[in-house]
């Protein structure tokens, strides 16, 4: 059977999403910490667009994420390839979890999120600290809503977004990323059982769904912050609510960046190739922090340019190493290796 190919649009999603996360990691790591003292109206610039880019690029993601997955996790376990993509993503983070363990080894202390000991590595086999944390997520989601297919979808929707709206009162030792794993199970649940509405927010009118998109912004941006929370619980409620809806609003933007031919087809090919793109950012982010103190943060251009010239560099440096690394032995480090994807394969079909 062939598979559909897929929508030019998602891909371009995936990628706003993860050139968001990238660029925000390169803001907080190096931007900020080099301009602080230099260019205050700068950095306020810079920090605005972390904020905004906070309510829509890891909610889009998962959003996403679920889309893909959701004919599959809607069959539940009898489609066995909820095994192997469960099976796939673990490996993925136990692999990458181990080579930030072995890089925390040789660079300085005080990184952000090193490991700093082999007691921290085991404990994050459990509870994640660094930003492998979303594919540990992807792997409890995925195990969940296909062991919980007859549960009613609505009643999923709602267990979900209580959850989202309520772990933020969950005790949360510093560094331990449960909280999000959980907040984002949300979004993760809406692409899988929402996909009617996600599709139609990214399908033709586009300009239509531009105008949507833009009440919505302005719902999310100007109307909820006016919001009173007084009342406990109202505010993370809210920024379930406006998380949700900015998200939403991106899906028309990236349908119509997809008509957009050079940059369609550029976005979309970063897009499919999100994974080594997320994974990779830490240790090169690692490397540029190291070298940060000899930028030339005094030039007026460098200080403009450098998010622009650190987002591209990560990304090019990534898919450089991507590509060396794929056509080596080391291409397990971004896949499921072959003799374990046959062993599932011949389980799950004795089964």
């Amino acid at each position: 059977m062939i598979s559909k190919p897929r929508e030019l649009w998602v891909d371009v999603a995936r990628a706003v999403s993860v050139l968001a996360i990238i660029l925000f990691h390169f803001l907080i790591w190096v931007y900020f910490p080099g301009m602080h003292e230099r260019s205050p109206s700068l950095v306020g610039v810079w920090e605005k667009v972390a904020d905004f880019t906070s309510t829509f690029r890891l909610p889009l993601l998962f959003m996403i994420s679920g889309f893909l997955a959701g004919p599959r996790i809607r069959d539940g376990f009898a489609n066995r390839k909820n095994v192997l993509s469960a099976a796939t993503n673990a490996w993925l983070y136990v692999v990458w979890l181990s080579v930030f363990a072995i890089c925390s080894i040789v660079i300085k202390p005080g990184l952000p999120l090193r490991v700093g000991s082999v007691d921290s590595y085991f404990k994050q086999l459990i509870l994640p600290r660094t930003i492998v944390w979303f594919i540990f997520a992807l792997v409890l989601w995925t195990l969940v809503l296909s062991l919980l297919r007859r549960v009613p979808p609505g009643l999923l929707l709602a267990a979900t977004f209580v959850l989202s709206c309520t772990i933020w009162y969950a005790p949360r030792p510093s560094g331990e990323m449960y909280v999000q794993v959980l907040y984002y199970g949300f979004f993760f649940t809406l692409g899988v059982y929402a996909p009617r509405i996600i599709r139609w927010l990214a399908a033709k009118p586009v300009w239509a769904k531009l105008l949507l998109s833009t009440v919505l912004l302005a719902v999310a941006i100007y109307l909820i912050p006016l919001i009173p929370r007084d009342v406990a619980g109202v505010g993370s409620v809210l920024r379930t609510v406006k998380d949700s809806l900015v998200a939403g609003a991106a899906l028309p933007v990236a349908a119509l960046v997809a008509f957009t031919p050079l940059l369609g087809k550029a976005l979309a090919y970063i897009g499919r190739r999100t994974l080594p793109l997320y994974v990779m950012q830490l240790p090169i982010l690692w490397a540029v922090i190291m070298v940060r103190p000899r930028m030339p943060w005094g030039t007026s251009a460098f200080q403009v340019l450098s998010p622009f010239i650190g987002l591209a560099g990560v990304v090019i440096a990534a898919l450089a190493l991507h590509w060396i690394l794929v056509r080596t032995p080391a291409r397990v480090l971004f896949e499921l290796p072959t003799m374990f994807s046959r062993w599932i394969r011949g389980k799950t079909m004795q089964s």
